[in-house]
């Protein structure tokens, strides 16, 4: 036998016949992707799409965000806590409610108009750990935005924060 011939190739002479390369490297066929390769490139493409969106939204995340509280149509105790908790700061103006997705009311009612205050995230959330809310619909400017009715003091709101 002799072992001579281009590279990658191996000179194999059987008996009674002429010699035959055999291909020793690789076939030249793509592979295919192994399972966990399949994943790894699945959760690359998975990653890519979340920085994508990200860069796309990072640059309003941090801005600050307010919700619309009404501060007339609570009862006079939800009304006084809810003062107390919002503080002085708050400013409020008169707003027009408008007809929402869920109220039965004629097209062209008056619905009248609302003291309606816009306050922080951080306030919003502790006044839902504090008051059932009910929302209704205002005019704001040139658009309309949910906004929320303190009303009635949720049963042990006030234990909770006097434990913590």
């Amino acid at each position: 036998m002799s072992a001579t011939g281009a590279p990658g190739t191996s000179r194999v002479a059987p008996t009674g016949s002429q010699p035959q390369q055999r291909p020793t490297g690789p076939t030249g066929a793509q592979q295919q992707p192994s399972a966990q390769q399949q994943i790894h490139l699945e959760q690359a493409a998975k990653d890519a799409r979340m920085q994508e969106h990200w860069l796309k939204w990072s640059g309003i995340a941090n801005q600050d965000r307010t919700y619309p509280v009404v501060f007339d149509k609570s009862p006079a105790a939800v009304t006084t806590e809810l003062k107390r908790m919002v503080g002085p700061g708050v400013k409020t103006a008169a707003v027009h409610r408008v007809l929402g997705l869920d109220e039965d009311a004629p097209a062209d009612a008056d619905l009248g108009t609302v003291l309606v205050g816009l306050v922080s995230a951080a306030t919003y959330a502790n006044l839902a750990d504090t008051f059932g809310l009910r929302s209704i619909t205002v005019k704001l400017g040139s658009g309309e935005r949910t906004a929320f009715v303190p009303v009635a003091k949720l049963a042990g709101a006030g234990k909770a924060k006097a434990e913590d």
